[in-house]
């Protein structure tokens, strides 16, 4: 089982910012990528009788929590861009804290606007002792109005 649950964490890494959700109701398991953000939502998501049966048919067929398949191209907008994100400790990137009902990077447009940010972030307390670095990456952004889903996938640049 710690092998398929690392397949799942790997893909959630790769493609949702390591966020996956796996609920078990009164009969079933359910499964997902992202987190569900309505109750819902779980009639969008995979079912099975248990843990490790959702976690296959997740691995076998990627869905988020409205039911979109990763890779799949119906969506109102896809696109690519080139910006700046700010990492934390060379493992996590700092969330868009100016929008925190959508679990995103906060990203800019260029590198002097990362490190504009970097020096405000440093004035918190709480982040005082953060190792904060801009780093050069690559935003994936997907967006389906009908179905209200705004996904952003960041890739560090070399």
């Amino acid at each position: 089982m710690s092998a398929l649950l690392s397949k799942v964490e790997e893909f959630a890494n790769e493609h949702y910012a390591g966020h996956f959700t796996v609920i078990k109701t009164n009969k079933n398991w359910h499964a997902c990528f992202g987190v569900l953000d309505e109750k819902e939502e779980i009639k969008y998501i995979h079912s099975g009788k248990s843990f490790e049966d959702v976690l296959q048919k997740l691995l076998n067929e990627p869905l988020d929590s409205s039911g979109v398949r990763v890779g799949e191209d119906n969506f109102d907008f896809h696109g690519f861009e080139d910006v700046y994100a700010i990492k934390i400790n060379d493992k996590h990137w700092f969330p868009d804290y100016y929008h925190p009902e959508k679990e995103h990077v906060l990203v800019f447009t260029t590198e002097k606007k990362a490190f504009k940010e970097v020096e405000l972030i440093k004035k918190r307390p709480k982040y005082s002792e953060l190792d904060l670095k801009v780093v050069r990456v690559e935003e994936e952004t997907l967006i389906h109005f009908k179905k209200g889903i705004h996904r952003q996938t960041i890739r560090e640049l070399q």
